[in-house]
C-alpha cells in the first residue's frame, strides 16, 4: 500500500506514515469551476492510471464532491486499487486524516459502508462524524474481511 501526496496537502507531513510524491496537482478536467471543487470520481479515475506497484491512496488538499453531496472526505475505486483522500474539510485534525485513510483502505480491501455508528466503515458527512466513529472495523466488517469482503 502506497500513500502518495498531490502537491503539499495540509496535515500530510504530520502523519507517521511513509509518503511518496504523486502528481503535482489533480487533473484539471475534474475541476468544477461553478462549485470550486473537484469531481471526486473523475479525479480518482484519472489518478488510477498513474503508474503504481499496488494499491495506492492519494492525498490532496483540494475540496472534493460527488453528485448529490456537498463534499466528500474521500473516494475509492476498489476495482482499480486507488483511493483519493482530501484534507480540505478536516479542520486541521491529523487524527481525522488517519481515520479517513483507514476508511478508504478498508474500501480498497472490499468492505462497503456499515450501518453500525461505531464502525470505521460508518459513512461521515461532517468532521464530527469522523470523530464519533471507531478507529477499527466492527466485528461484522472484520468477519467480512476474513470471509473475502462484502
Amino acid at each position: 500500500m502506497a500513500i502518495r501526496t498531490i502537491g503539499r496537502p495540509p496535515l500530510a507531513d504530520r502523519l507517521d506514515l511513509p509518503l511518496a510524491p504523486g502528481p503535482p496537482c489533480l487533473p484539471s478536467p475534474a475541476y468544477d469551476a461553478a462549485r470550486r471543487q473537484f469531481r471526486a470520481l473523475d479525479a480518482v479515475e484519472a489518478l488510477a492510471s498513474e503508474p503504481s506497484a499496488g494499491p495506492t491512496v492519494f492525498l490532496t488538499g483540494a475540496d472534493l464532491y460527488l453528485p448529490g453531496s456537498p463534499f466528500v472526505f474521500g473516494v475509492s475505486l476498489p476495482a482499480r486499487s486507488t483511493a483519493l483522500v482530501s484534507t480540505f474539510r478536516l479542520e486541521g485534525e491529523v487524527a481525522r486524516l488517519a481515520s479517513v485513510i483507514r476508511h478508504e483502505v478498508a474500501h480498497l480491501l472490499g468492505l462497503a459502508h456499515c450501518a453500525a455508528p461505531g464502525c470505521l466503515l460508518y459513512p461521515a458527512s461532517a468532521p464530527a462524524d469522523i470523530d464519533a466513529r471507531g478507529a477499527d472495523p466492527c466485528a461484522a466488517c472484520l468477519g467480512a474481511l476474513t470471509r473475502g469482503a462484502r
